[in-house]
């Protein structure tokens, strides 16, 4: 999106030289040449061209300075038609005409330069116009490239989100989720949807700018979307990798249905129990508050599960229970769960997973109260489902930590 902004800067800039060049260097300028543009024997077609450039003229100067303050999609249209019509005029003043002054050719590399920003601005304006999903990779060369170079620099993440809607983005929708994005971010619009560049991000921020975009576009757009996730370096050194990485996960939600945000690879066990520890948190303050019990579970798989054996086994659990995925297994948050009921679910989740051919060993934290203590709680019953072996699948803690 700033590239937009950038080409809008530009017509800005050729607006003020044509205006310069083409009326103060050659005519204003020189009294006697104004008043011969009157004369009887001066061409209409001669007089009306000058009139259409003075009406763009007219109609940039009140556009662009409108736009730069309020972006809007009739904004840009009238400035594109302006451009168009300036354009138009000029070239026809010049070369019928035979105008051959300084100051006209220098409008004429003006509106060169504002003809090749239109051209390039029209596919970013006109959802018609967008580029296909593989097509749009192409465009995001320049900024991926800069991503990268900062990145091994500084020694940063940051994600690459695969959007698809059912329809494309208007300029309207597409000006309204710029300034819900960070000014380090960037996105390409493409005709199915958006690619969206994340700086400096892990996975838990990029699953929460995802869900950010996607409320935006359901709550303001009424637009359903599906989104995929990749990241650099985890999930790819290319732009190919990770994009193919993030539009795989985006298949995902589409064949499995086990949600509308997936990941191409889920975080590691401490990244895990970092974001669990804040997402979770209100839910360990309520329980604290209302004296109910909550259990933490860690489940260590013998493979990577599934979205949809994700989903199979939240559908085994109640409406309060919260499951998360890790690349090991994955931990779940038993709602009114005392030490015995937590061992019930241990042993039927793990049933479950056995059923589907999966190995488990289950760890348990019960009566889990202190939401500062959570993470804590979170490692210590990953903990036990690594000490855990067929003989004991399910290990239990005897006391929580803190006490």
């Amino acid at each position: 999106m700033f590239q937009i902004r950038t080409q809008e800067y530009i017509i800005l800039g050729t607006f003020l030289v044509t205006l310069f060049s083409f009326f103060f260097a050659e005519w204003w300028m020189n009294t006697s040449g104004a008043i011969l543009l009157v004369q009887p024997e001066t061409p209409r077609f001669f007089l009306t061209c000058l009139l259409a450039i003075a009406g763009a003229l007219a109609v940039q100067a009140v556009v662009v300075f409108s736009h730069i303050n309020r972006p809007t999609e009739t904004n840009t249209f009238l400035l594109l038609g302006s451009a168009l019509v300036m354009i138009g005029a000029a070239l026809v003043v010049i070369f019928r005409f035979e105008a051959r002054q300084i100051g006209v050719w220098l409008v004429v590399g003006m509106q060169t330069l504002m003809g090749w920003t239109v051209w390039t601005l029209l596919p970013s304006v006109s959802p018609r116009l967008a580029p296909k999903r593989d097509d749009g990779l192409h465009r995001l060369l320049t900024e991926w490239e800069s991503y990268r170079h900062k990145a091994q620099q500084e020694g940063k993440q940051f994600a690459i989100l695969s959007v698809h809607t059912p329809r494309s983005l208007t300029y309207a929708e597409r000006e309204m989720l710029r300034l819900h994005l960070r000014l380090q971010d960037t996105f390409l619009a493409v005709r199915d949807g958006l690619w969206v560049l994340i700086w400096d991000t892990d996975y838990h921020g990029a699953l929460r700018a995802a869900e950010h975009i996607q409320t935006l576009l359901r709550s303001s757009f009424s637009l359903s979307s599906r989104i995929g996730m990749g990241l650099y370096q985890a999930d790819g050194e290319t732009l190919a990798a990770i994009a193919m990485a993030a539009d795989q996960a985006v298949l995902q939600t589409y064949e499995e249905g086990a949600g509308l945000i997936a990941a191409a690879t889920p975080p590691d066990v401490n990244d895990a129990a970092l974001f669990l520890r804040r997402r979770w948190a209100p839910i360990l303050v309520e329980a604290l508050q209302a004296d109910i019990p909550v259990s933490v579970l860690a489940a260590r798989t013998s493979r990577r599960l599934s979205l949809y054996e994700i989903q199979s086994i939240k559908n085994e659990l109640r409406a309060r229970d919260e499951i998360f995925p890790v690349r090991e297994g994955f931990f779940l948050l038993l709602w009114r769960a005392s030490r015995e009921e937590a061992h019930f679910v241990a042993k039927k989740v793990r049933a479950l997973l056995v059923a589907q051919r999966i190995d488990a060993w289950i760890g348990v934290v019960p009566d889990t109260f202190v939401p500062a203590q959570l993470g804590d709680n979170l490692l210590q019953a990953w903990h036990l489902a690594e000490r855990a072996d067929d003989e004991q699948p399910v290990q239990i803690a005897s006391a929580v930590v803190g006490e």
